[in-house]
């Protein structure tokens, strides 16, 4: 029984299975589809009860950090796609500008915590490229 418990407590066990039910049984899923939004809203929500809101504002001071992300992801990286994709598809230019530009999403403090990372530094990249997301996109579009 312990050996079970331990391996649903492995971030890697639970997706590994989850992805061999996605591929082999995805018909499965549509029982629980109209539900999806609902239980991703709450495992976010539980995941996120771990965080000490003063350990998360701690991270915010250090702006160099956050600069330098907030760089490499809105001009360097679409950059980099831009270029690239000029050059291998010019057809997928513009849709792999808009992907590349996208903020980070809801699951990177997941996906964090699952490869043992800052999750409180994640959560605040997170936020932040979302809040600047409206005003950047637009001029990196341009």
């Amino acid at each position: 029984m312990a050996l079970i418990w331990k391996l649903f407590q492995s971030y890697s066990f639970v997706l590994a299975v989850s992805l061999f039910i996605g591929l082999f049984y995805s018909k499965i899923g549509l029982y629980f589809s109209p539900y999806s939004t609902l239980v991703l809203q709450l495992i976010f929500f539980l995941s996120s009860l771990k965080l000490n809101a003063r350990d998360v504002l701690s991270e915010v001071k250090n702006l160099r950090l956050i600069f330098i992300v907030v760089f490499y992801s809105f001009i360097v990286f679409p950059l980099v796609t831009f270029v690239a994709a000029y050059f291998l598809s010019p057809e997928y230019l513009i849709p792999l500008l808009l992907l590349s530009v996208m903020p980070a999403g809801m699951t990177a403090p997941l996906f964090t915590e699952m490869l043992g990372g800052s999750v409180r530094l994640s959560l605040v990249f997170t936020i932040i490229s979302s809040l600047l997301a409206p005003f950047l996109i637009p001029l990196m579009m341009k």
